[in-house]
C-alpha cells in the first residue's frame, strides 16, 4: 500500500500463485510512493513487460546511502548470478524434471515445484 514503510532485508511484499506464497525482500529502506495498479487487473503484465509496465511499486528510499552498501556490483553481480545459477542448476538434479543437457526448456518453474519443491526454492532463491 502506498505510504507503507519498507525495510532493506525485510519483506515488502507477498506474492501468491495457485495457494502458495512467497515473500520478497526489498533491496532499500524507504517509503511505498507509487503502486501500479494496472499489475492488479492484468497480472500477466509482470510476465509480458517486468522492466516497462510490469513493475510493482516506487519505493522513495530514506537511507540510500547506506543501504547501497548492503548491495552488488559490476563483478559482484555477476558472481551472483552464476552462484545462483549453479544452485538451480543442483536444485534440477535433485528432482525437479529440469534438463541442462538439450531437454525441453521450462518455462513455468512454479509448475515443476510443488509442497517441499516450492518451499525449498523460495527459501533457497528469495531467502525468506
Amino acid at each position: 500500500n502506498t505510504g507503507k514503510e519498507i525495510k532493506q532485508g525485510e519483506a515488502a511484499i507477498e506474492v501468491e500463485r495457485e495457494g502458495e506464497t512467497a515473500q520478497i525482500l526489498s533491496p532499500v529502506d524507504g517509503v511505498v510512493t507509487f503502486v501500479n495498479s494496472q499489475v492488479m487487473s492484468d497480472r500477466e503484465i509482470i510476465n509480458e513487460s517486468p522492466y516497462e509496465k510490469g513493475w510493482l511499486f516506487v519505493v522513495e528510499p530514506s537511507k540510500l546511502k547506506k543501504n547501497l552498501k548492503g548491495l552488488f556490483y559490476d563483478e559482484e553481480v555477476v558472481d551472483f548470478i552464476n552462484q545462483e545459477g549453479e544452485k538451480l542448476f543442483s536444485m534440477a538434479n535433485e528432482g525437479m524434471r529440469l534438463s541442462a543437457d538439450g531437454g525441453t526448456t521450462v518455462d513455468d518453474v512454479f509448475k515443476e515445484l510443488k509442497g517441499e519443491g516450492w518451499a525449498k526454492f523460495v527459501k533457497t532463491f528469495l531467502r525468506t
